[in-house]
């Protein structure tokens, strides 16, 4: 009883206590052999090695048949990095048994350690080859055990094999990609499917793995192409369906991964990843209340679970509720040392930035040991947030670059897509009569445009401190009833967009992208105006650098990208603020946290509304953000970051000073006057 007690007491995350319960049990009854094998495990989960063999050691002079006594005394061994002893107790054990697999898989890895990839005909390697040839949950289990020991390319080198004797049987590939992927070989996955016609391929498995394998490389193009064909073989297929949700949530379309997600889950309603999904999904929709409700719901089935509390966490921080998120984040981390994004997250903190234990914890990780890439950047970034409230920027810009880098090679940059889209509408608008408006009394959209990073959910948290405005965030309803209007001549703005308060509300969204739509706005959205918020380029930029965007902006990860687009942003107002000066805005970042009272009065008395001190008390406002500015506007109004870029001027090398697109940009500010 003592012994499954402390069992519970493992499952339950107290080992302290099963520890001493099996100590009494090996007191109490010494020929019981299940307390020396449960105690050596809970050793060398504990990382305790030496202890664990000892306690392995005494249970096999008790129990010199148990195969989980020897093969705690053999991982004991392998642990300690004692490969050869290891090895030489293994192939003893192995002659009275050898059908027991978690012996055959320990000594593969033995030999892996000895020889490398030199091995090949070994009687171990021979025989295990041929138990899980045919057997898919015995290749899961190898996989899953050789990367637990440190070996992810010992599965690799099987799977291998495995192919060449059998290259129809397409699980093998279905594992190899997934494996070569987490290792970065996509090169190999290339190699590899050169010899396959794909579309001669229905295996459902086949294409699910390969769209995963891409996904991890970042070419979400091809991952959506390939999980689009699992769903050709299969469309009720749980798993896909909710990989495409997952997949389109990374791309940017939220409508279409809520959409495949509930599919899945209404397929598989107990599919706790789905509801997870969900829960992530809404909170980029914006949809705080659901997103909290579905990583409630996926706790209470899971309340280990590190991903759910990283979920939890972020919801917290849009909310404003920080100490929460810390709570959450410091749980996750003690269920998973490894869940690197919350290290990030934690790192923009500014009570985690002051905390020396996070500080040390976060500093302490070596990257070079991480083999995922999207983690590395993830401990990068968060390393050099924590360096920078240190005030040790250079450092902090050595990380900040090396994240970056990364980040270049998992996603290739989007900057085309921004550049491209305001050339094209700038084009359209050469086309259209400028109409005549009739002036309005009451105002009823407020478009606030830019770069990333601009000060824009500072201007909007400023905004939003009068009851009558709603501020929406960064939606896309701009560009939905752009598309829409194409199809629906007369579609109206006010029935496109469905209103939260009052009907005397007004709204504010800070998609910045749209400048691209400044023209179409002036002409089809009545009652509005446009915010257009400058930054100083160089501050901007900084800050687009640093800011870790999780999906789209993928320009940021280069300076030199950031100025084209910089540029071309700021070509797109130049010509539309010519065509519409009374409906464009201009105000800079530098005006409202330098003179906050002066700047603020002007621009409220330019959008026609009444004056209030709490303009200038935003923080007090308790409303939810979602942008990558959730925890910094919290604070109130400052000029702290204010010509911050000069902290690393290491990273404006000369050379990009003296690119012709940064010339250009200053050239324009300086023609217009702009305060930056």
């Amino acid at each position: 009883c003592k012994s499954n007690l402390g069992n519970i007491y493992i499952i339950y995350k107290e080992p302290t206590k099963a520890e001493e319960l099996f100590k009494q049990v090996i007191e109490e009854h010494q020929n019981f052999s299940f307390s020396y094998i449960n105690y050596s495990k809970l050793l060398i989960d504990q990382g305790r090695y030496n202890e664990a063999l000892k306690i392995a050691y005494m249970g096999f002079e008790i129990d010199n048949q148990s195969s989980h006594l020897k093969y705690n005394l053999c991982l004991s061994l392998y642990l300690l990095e004692e490969y050869k002893k290891a090895l030489k107790k293994i192939e003893i054990f192995y002659e009275d048994d050898a059908k027991s697999i978690d012996i055959s898989i320990l000594g593969a890895n033995c030999l892996f350690k000895i020889k490398g990839s030199t091995i090949k005909n070994e009687k171990i390697i021979l025989d295990l080859l041929l138990k899980i040839k045919n057997n898919d949950d015995l290749i899961r289990t190898f996989i899953t055990r050789s990367k637990l020991l440190g070996n992810p390319y010992l599965p690799i080198k099987f799977l291998k094999i495995l192919i060449k004797e059998n290259p129809e049987k397409l699980n093998y590939l279905s594992f190899i990609f997934l494996l070569l992927a987490e290792q970065n070989e996509f090169s190999d996955i290339e190699k590899i499917l050169q010899s396959y016609d794909l579309d001669k391929i229905k295996n459902i498995e086949f294409f699910i793995n390969l769209g995963a394998s891409y996904q991890r490389k970042g070419d979400l193009t091809s991952a959506i192409n390939f999980t689009k064909k699992a769903l050709e073989i299969d469309s009720d297929s749980s798993t896909a369906l909710m990989n495409l949700g997952a997949l389109y949530k990374e791309s940017g379309f939220l409508d279409m991964a809520e959409e495949y997600t509930l599919k899945s889950l209404a397929l598989e309603p107990s599919n706790s990843t789905c509801i997870l999904n969900l829960s992530g999904i809404y909170q980029d929709l914006q949809k705080t209340e659901k997103a909290l409700e579905y990583v409630k719901k996926y706790l209470s089935i899971n309340p280990q679970s590190s991903k759910a509390l990283l979920n939890e966490a972020n919801i917290y921080q849009s909310q404003g509720k920080l100490k929460s998120a810390e709570d959450s984040l410091k749980r996750c981390l003690k269920i998973n040392p490894n869940e690197f994004r919350a290290y990030f997250l934690l790192s923009i903190q500014k009570s985690s930035q002051k905390d020396p234990d996070i500080q040390n914890q976060i500093l302490s990780i070596n990257s070079d040991l991480i083999t995922s890439n999207i983690d590395k950047v993830d401990i990068l970034f968060a390393q050099s947030n924590i360096l920078h409230s240190n005030q040790r920027y250079s450092k902090s810009a050595s990380y900040l670059k090396q994240a970056n880098d990364i980040k270049k090679i998992i996603y290739k940059t989007d900057k085309e897509k921004y550049i491209n889209t305001a050339n094209i509408l700038m084009e359209e608008e050469k086309n259209k009569q400028i109409p005549t408006f009739t002036k309005f009394k009451k105002l009823e959209n407020i478009f606030i445009v830019g770069m990333p990073r601009c000060g824009s959910t500072l201007l909007e948290s400023i905004l939003c401190t009068n009851p009558e405005v709603n501020g929406l965030g960064e939606t896309f309803n701009v560009e939905k009833y752009f598309n829409q209007k194409k199809i629906t001549p007369n579609l109206k703005f006010s029935n496109f967009i469905p209103t939260n308060k009052s009907i005397n509300e007004i709204k504010v969204d800070k998609q910045l992208y749209n400048y691209s739509f400044s023209g179409f706005i002036v002409r089809n959205i009545e009652r509005s105006k446009i915010i257009h918020l400058i930054r100083h380029p160089l501050d901007n930029i900084l800050s687009i650098y640093k800011a870790h965007f999780l999906s789209s902006n993928r320009y940021s990860s280069s300076i030199k990208d950031c100025f084209e687009v910089y540029l071309s942003h700021l070509k797109a107002m130049t010509y539309f603020k010519e065509l519409y000066p009374q409906d464009i805005l201009t105000i800079s970042y530098k005006e409202i946290v330098s003179s906050p009272e002066k700047s603020i009065k002007e621009l409220i008395c330019k959008l026609n509304l009444e004056w209030n001190n709490s303009y200038l008390e935003h923080e007090k406002n308790e409303r939810i953000v979602h942008t990558a500015s959730r925890v910094q506007v919290r604070s109130p109004i400052n000029s702290q970051s204010l010509n911050s870029w000069e902290n690393y001027e290491e990273l404006f090398t000369e050379d990009l000073l003296s690119d012709e697109n940064y010339i250009s940009i200053m050239e324009i500010l300086n023609s217009q006057k702009v305060l930056i």
